[in-house]
């Protein structure tokens, strides 16, 4: 059986184009989740800031 021509070829690039598509976005899905994590750990910070005011 040779791997360097014909259908076989072709699956085994089709199969390495379809784990690079998942794991860019597997990437872009962790991204958007760390960029969503540090928008709630900011406002976060700022409600307890707003709590934790004294006012006069």
């Amino acid at each position: 059986m040779r791997l360097g021509r014909g259908p076989a070829r072709r699956r085994r690039g089709q199969v390495m184009t379809e784990f690079i598509m998942v794991a860019v976005a597997m990437m872009l899905i962790f991204a958007v989740m760390a960029f969503f994590l540090n928008a709630y750990l900011e406002h976060q910070y700022r409600v307890l800031n707003l709590l934790s005011s004294q006012y006069p």
